[in-house]
């Protein structure tokens, strides 16, 4: 994966919610096993020149002019999230 930059040495800022990295799997019970989705390797993105920013709140870019939404905080009882996907916390198994 490469970020490409108008100038070489200049990092390229990359907005993500902190849980951008827990690993994550999707439970299929017709297949009899989960299935393990790609994970975003923070190493990698450092390599690539990638300026990472963890935030779980709005979070200005542009120079201000631009905020990104932040965690959507699930209030409404029909919002349970996507049905078999499952992330590692940090420390449980």
């Amino acid at each position: 994966m490469k970020f490409v930059s108008r100038e070489q040495d200049k990092e390229v800022p990359l907005v993500l919610h902190p849980d951008s990295f827990l690993e994550r799997r999707f439970n299929i019970p017709v297949i009899g096993h989960p299935l393990i989705l790609p994970e975003l390797d923070e190493g990698e993105l450092k390599e690539a020149r990638a300026d990472i920013v963890k935030s779980e709140k709005a979070f200005p870019i542009a120079n201000g002019l631009i905020h990104t939404t932040g965690e959507i905080e699930r209030k409404i009882p029909f919002e349970k999230g996507f049905p078999g996907l499952r992330q590692r916390l940090t420390g449980t198994g």
